[in-house]
């Protein structure tokens, strides 16, 4: 019976991305290749360069992320091999998932510098846990600020963004408070001990997480702004609400996904041309850092292997 489980998940998966494709082909299919082809051509190649750029300083921010997850697992590694681990780790994880790619490789790399697997887990949960303290705090300031109607295709119980925004930076204050309190004395539930991180790991996950989230919604604005009557603080918003349902729905790289959203909440005149744009962005975004990290990950690999048949001196 467990074996017969273990596929729930990933049909799941394959049944929402199904879904988001079949949607998206209803939203495009009034529309030519030519109309792609348009789109392509109101690209600038220096916004691709420029985005290309952009996209550096993304991973490199992402180094912090694992970082702060090491030092707080009680290990001093050099910068080095965190970027390594990080750079590869989350390129793998966009475009592979999380179990898939991102733990996987940190899991090879990290249990080859000495992490235990319990360790190794611990920083893969840090990890992932300053992700959604930036999506919490950036969104919450985002969606008070700058609220966007939500469409009703949605569904949901409240219009605009604005009442999302108030729930996020409550959420977020509750579990800064949490952080904070657990330092004076252990938070236990149903006889358990909460563990939470110090107050100042915490402020360090939000602030980290919030600027990498703008450095990537600026990559993702780079290019489609060419297509688009919206500025930049209009389309973070936006960006952060797709971004989010991406990795909810746990399709590899939000494909399909991330792209129904924007379609959806922007409503574009244009949406042919904007998906060319979106296709670029995930080449882009996706795909070349995939590409870099597959080559330094076999690089490494071969490392590797001819370092353990080197003969040990007397």
């Amino acid at each position: 019976m467990k074996r017969h489980f273990r596929w729930v998940g990933p049909f799941v998966v394959l049944l929402i991305f199904a879904a988001a494709v079949w949607l998206l082909y209803g939203k495009l299919r009034d529309f030519s290749y030519r109309d792609f082809q348009a789109g392509l051509r109101q690209i600038p190649p220096l916004r691709v360069v420029a985005a290309a750029g952009l996209t550096a300083v993304y991973y490199a921010i992402l180094v912090a992320y694992d970082f702060l997850a090491v030092r707080y697992a009680g290990y001093r590694l050099p910068l080095g091999k965190v970027a390594l681990a990080s750079f590869t780790g989350y390129a793998c994880s966009y475009n592979l998932g999380i179990l898939v790619g991102g733990a996987s490789v940190r899991y090879r790399l990290y249990s080859l510098w000495g992490l235990s697997a319990i360790k190794i887990a611990q920083v893969i949960v840090v990890v992932g846990l300053t992700f959604w303290m930036g999506v919490f705090a950036l969104g919450g300031v985002v969606f008070l600020a700058r609220p966007f109607a939500i469409p009703p295709l949605l569904h949901l119980p409240f219009a605009n963004a604005w009442p999302l925004g108030l729930v996020l930076l409550v959420v977020l204050a509750v579990y800064l408070g949490l952080c904070a309190a657990s330092r004076r004395r252990p938070i236990r539930l149903f006889g358990r001990r909460l563990l939470f991180p110090p107050l100042a790991l915490g402020l360090a996950q939000m602030s980290v997480a919030s600027v990498d989230l703008m450095v990537g919604a600026a990559v993702f604005y780079t290019i489609v702004s060419p297509l688009l009557e919206v500025g930049y603080s209009a389309l973070l918003g936006v960006y952060l609400l797709s971004l989010v349902a991406g990795i909810t729905t746990q399709v590899p790289g939000g494909m399909g996904v991330f792209e129904l959203s924007i379609l959806v909440v922007l409503d574009p005149s244009d949406p042919a041309s904007l998906m060319a744009a979106m296709v670029v962005w995930r080449a882009v975004f996706y795909l070349l850092p995939l590409a870099v990290a597959g080559l330094v990950l076999g690089l490494h690999e071969l490392w590797v292997r001819v370092d353990r048949r080197r003969p040990v001196p007397p």
